[in-house]
């Protein structure tokens, strides 16, 4: 079982412990990758370690859903643009995976791909769900944040 506030304890382990294993960021090249975020991603900013932090100590009664993905991911982009459109990017949290932070606090979450939602509960206390794909995502958030 996960124990109460596991995000909380998740960030101070990255931050006490480090790590030694790093997910792959290797960015790949070609034409068919987005090269920038800005213009993929514009109505959606990557959230910082410290917004993070407070969402977890001042739970909103709500959810909390945090998406990791990256700049150079395809898929990511798409859903980021979903999101956007839908007009769901002020509920949820983008953590940018080419984070060192962000890293470590993925390899303990044990995510795998990208993108991936991790909804945890208001208070941070236990993960509810993990789901990887942009299809599955855009499911799961069109029926809870409608």
């Amino acid at each position: 079982m996960i124990t109460r506030f596991f995000l909380l304890f998740c960030l101070g382990f990255v931050m006490t412990c480090g790590g030694n294993r790093q997910l792959d960021t290797h960015k790949p090249s070609g034409p068919n990758v987005v090269g920038s975020e800005t213009n993929q991603t514009q109505n959606f900013k990557w959230v910082s370690e410290r917004k993070i932090r407070d969402a977890v100590k001042k739970p909103s009664g709500r959810p909390i859903y945090l998406i990791f993905a990256a700049s150079w991911c395809n898929p990511c982009h798409q859903l980021l643009r979903i999101i956007a459109t839908e007009g769901w990017d002020q509920r949820l949290y983008l953590a940018n995976i080419e984070e060192r932070w962000v890293q470590r606090i993925a390899q303990l979450l044990s995510i795998r791909g990208l993108p991936t939602l991790i909804v945890a509960s208001a208070d941070g206390s236990s993960i509810k769900r993990k789901i990887e794909g942009a299809p599955a995502i855009i499911t799961y958030l069109a029926v809870h944040l409608e």
